[in-house]
């Protein structure tokens, strides 16, 4: 897979080349916010050339993505499933619990919302196999985590394949990789229509749209983005006006915004048809009771939740491994072809429970560290534990705290060279890296109906390889195109 290991370009070559991708990123607007000085803008930063990806794990992906769409929103209409998965973890988690109890005090009141919008995106990695069998591929992929809310990058991310595609005419026959196979990614076109198709659903002309934003936001260009093509799509499905787009914190939302006695939810006035989540991920963006209280009249509102709290809740880690035991897919999914490629991507997942499997669990990873991943119930990256900190939290925990993580198997994937463009480097770095897939996707559902079910586009993050957490947002990863081989 490491088709860039003789490359024969010398260093002036390779930081003109660089340069050359600099200006393009900065002049198309895959650009971020300053971390330090929200006044500045950077470039995201990028891979020079596409990692190579082979075709059949790529196609594998996309295959599986309206299968496990169609798992998580029939997992988000059990309530039996999600207290059954959770109740160990909400005793010990707050975030955790005071979102549980957000959904079931909307489900006991009873649940107003007629329609479902869900962006997704499911995170995968190559698995290298040390000993595959005979006739056994070398590679497979498997499964990082199913994220239900703020699933990012869809906009910038889009802008990569076009940036390798100008590379490789730049380069012309030196080029190292064929322009033919880099995967093309229509993920912001396609996003932007699930979300007018669910506006048009919606059906009322004089709604608006709320993507609720963290204070501060870095990556606020790959929000409009996704807001421009929406404004595109809903023009092209008949929209008689532009349909306004507000970007709010939970403060603007809590101080400015109302549910009347049917829980229609108005904002300044204004009915709103969706909110899109952006935030409230991590605990960090409830600074305070009102962003609470805020966070449930939204949910307690006729309007559409990408996600809603039911689904936000699916999309714990806890749920993740839930699904991996036998017969929970199961539930969901008639089809057996069906199961079997959706746990086909599945990672080794183990419960922490206070049990007897618990106990197992927690004494495979303290005897084997470096085989196994300790995951909290966060979204966001930077939060999983590795080896001696691993070790450390499990020896720190009771056996009751424990239940508050995940054990997951670490994935072992192949590692190839590549050039990595950061602003923080003085010039492109030759590194070892390692790349993250992920596949969008789109659900919609009207009274308990999937109208609309597809994939939409992907993100390929990488990063080197010691790094063990952490996103594009986090400074850790760049962004990527797939190379099909």
């Amino acid at each position: 897979m490491d088709v860039y290991e003789n490359l024969k370009l010398d260093e002036a070559e390779i930081n003109e080349l660089a340069d050359t991708a600099k200006d393009w990123v900065t002049l198309h607007g895959m650009i971020m916010r300053n971390n330090n000085d929200r006044k500045l803008l950077n470039y995201a930063p990028f891979m020079l050339f596409p990692s190579p990806f082979p075709r059949y794990l790529y196609e594998e992906a996309f295959s599986v993505q309206a299968d496990l769409q169609e798992l998580v929103y029939k997992a988000s209409c059990d309530h039996e499933f999600i207290y059954n998965a959770l109740k160990s973890v909400i005793v010990h988690d707050e975030f955790t619990r005071k979102q549980f109890e957000i959904y079931d005090q909307v489900r006991k009141e009873g649940i107003k919302q007629k329609y479902v919008f869900n962006i997704t995106r499911s995170d995968y990695m190559i698995n290298e196999l040390k000993n595959p069998e005979e006739n056994e591929r070398l590679y497979n992929i498997k499964q990082i985590e199913m994220n239900m809310i703020a699933a990012s990058f869809g906009g910038l991310g889009s802008f990569v394949e076009k940036l390798h595609r100008y590379m490789c005419d730049v380069m012309g026959e030196s080029a190292p990789f064929k322009k033919d196979q880099v995967a093309t990614n229509s993920a912001i076109i396609n996003l932007g229509k699930g979300m007018a198709k669910l506006w048009k659903i919606y059906d009322k002309e004089d709604s608006v749209v709320i993507f609720v934003v963290q204070n501060g936001e870095r990556n606020r260009f790959d929000q409009r983005l996704l807001e421009y093509n929406f404004q595109e799509s809903v023009q092209q499905l008949g929209a008689k006006k532009h349909v306004p787009v507000l970007f709010r914190s939970l403060e603007q939302i809590h101080k400015y915004g109302k549910i009347n006695d049917d829980r229609t939810c108005f904002v300044e006035g204004q009915e709103v048809a969706l909110f899109y989540f952006r935030a409230t991920y991590t605990p960090n963006d409830y600074t305070s009771p009102e962003c609470w209280e805020a966070r449930l009249m939204i949910e307690r509102s006729t309007a559409a939740k990408c996600p809603s709290m039911a689904e936000n809740l699916i999309g714990t880690k806890k749920v993740q491994q839930v699904f991996a035991e036998p017969g929970i897919v199961e539930r969901f999914v008639n089809n057996p072809e069906v199961v079997k490629k959706i746990r086909k991507t599945f990672a080794g997942l183990y419960s922490l429970d206070e049990t007897s499997e618990g106990d197992a669990a927690a004494e495979m990873a303290l005897g084997n560290p470096s085989h196994y991943v300790l995951k909290p119930q966060r979204e966001g990256g930077g939060n999983n534990m590795y080896d001696s900190d691993m070790v450390d939290e499990l020896k720190r925990v009771t056996a009751t705290e424990r239940s508050q993580y995940i054990l997951m198997e670490r994935i072992q994937p192949p590692s190839v060279k590549n050039y990595m463009v950061h602003v923080n480097f003085d010039r492109a770095q030759l590194t070892d890296t390692v790349t993250e897939l992920g596949i969008f996707g789109v659900l919609i559902a009207v009274d308990g109906v999937i109208v609309h079910n597809e994939p939409a586009g992907h993100l390929m993050r990488t990063k080197s390889k010691d790094q063990k957490d952490g996103g594009v947002a986090a400074g850790v990863a760049v962004l990527d195109t797939p190379y099909l081989i």
